[in-house]
């Protein structure tokens, strides 16, 4: 029982040390139609959704996919 909870304790540990660092895709459309796309690779969600904000030009609206 003892090394199962060390075993445990040990996954865990190396568990938290871990990021959600994902592939995202940036969609911009104008008018509801898909004018351009973009891929954030290993980013986490915050970080993708600000350069997703900053792909933006004027007329259009993206959002992460």
């Amino acid at each position: 029982m003892k090394k199962f909870l060390a075993i445990c304790s040990v996954a865990l540990f190396a568990a938290s040390f871990t990021s959600c660092k994902k592939d995202y895709v940036c969609e911009c459309t104008v008018d509801g139609v898909v004018d351009n796309s973009m891929n954030i690779p290993k980013a986490k969600k915050a970080d993708a959704e600000t350069a997703c904000s900053l792909y933006q030009v004027d007329g259009e609206v993206c959002t992460l996919k």
